[in-house]
């Protein structure tokens, strides 16, 4: 598609958006995140193990979307129902989600419609996590008017003193911004014991929490059981490995790097790279730069 089309703003329709997120647009974000998502570490073994017809699943969404964005009545169905039946979801899944979807959304969409769908998916997530008993997603923080209410409290206990964010748009196009203070600490050795209650990692012997999303900045924290396994997958962020305790090892295109505990790796963008745990581990990734929005 091009993309001159693909990020066209006109006038809004009256659910928001305008006329330039037609079916196509739909389609496209739709099929660029669920690739996306299949490729993730963290959701592509929910969408495996749930997911047994992409075709059909991929026709029920475009209909969802086009029914919540442009009031067409194509979909009938009871997304809470199927997200209660999923026991492995946790919150650090709806996190990612949220991530991901965002990441989609700035290759097709631009200015007021990308604000308003991606609002639309952050209400969404925070209304299922609420459901579902998860807590409220840590990058569901406030962002936008509208979305929620200033001194919207954030439930990472880490953040509790800090104040709520204006509701102000993202920087940069990301994602999610946590409130700028001029300093921020993390207790890392309590963030990982609270990985090790997870679901996931009860269930799978992976669990991931995004610790900080700045412009330009994101740590993300992840616990891996023995033999637990990261698929292949790159970031367009250089990003630092750094393992916090255990040992882990990382495959490279051209070569297998150890890293055991108290060693840091720093990679360029777009390196392929899977990681296996060959202990308990734990280990801290630095995401630094805007993503890469070229195509």
């Amino acid at each position: 598609m091009d993309e001159s089309n693909a990020k066209r703003t006109l006038r809004p329709r009256s659910g928001g958006v305008s006329d330039a997120v037609d079916e196509s647009v739909i389609r496209a974000v739709v099929d660029d995140f669920y690739a996306a998502a299949r490729q993730d570490p963290l959701l592509s073994p929910v969408f495996d193990a749930h997911v047994k017809d992409w075709g059909s699943h991929l026709e029920t969404m475009y209909g969802f979307w086009a029914k919540v964005l442009r009031g067409e009545r194509r979909y009938s169905g009871d997304p809470f129902g199927k997200h209660k039946s999923v026991a492995s979801l946790g919150q650090e899944h709806f996190e990612r989600w949220l991530d991901l979807f965002a990441e989609t959304l700035k290759k097709h969409c631009s200015g007021q419609d990308s604000s308003i769908w991606e609002g639309v998916a952050r209400r969404m997530g925070f209304a299922m996590c609420y459901r579902l008993g998860l807590g409220q997603p840590n990058n569901l923080l406030p962002r936008a008017p509208g979305l929620f209410n200033r001194g919207q409290r954030m439930t990472d206990h880490t953040r509790s003193r800090a104040k709520a964010a204006p509701d102000s748009g993202p920087e940069d196009g990301a994602a999610a911004t946590i409130p700028q203070d001029p300093s921020i600490t993390f207790d890392l050795t309590a963030e990982a014991a609270q990985l090790r209650q997870a679901s996931s990692w009860r269930e799978r012997g992976l669990s991931s929490r995004t610790l900080l999303k700045r412009s330009g900045l994101r740590l993300v924290m992840i616990a891996l059981k023995p033999d637990g396994h990261i698929n292949k997958h790159k970031t367009d962020r250089r990003v630092a490995v750094q393992t916090l305790a255990g040992h882990v090892q990382l495959n490279l295109p051209e070569e297998t790097i150890d890293l055991p505990s108290g060693r840091i790796l720093v990679m360029e963008r777009g390196v392929p790279h899977d990681v296996t745990a060959l202990q308990d581990s734990t280990i801290l990734l630095s995401l630094s730069g805007a993503a890469d929005s070229r195509k």
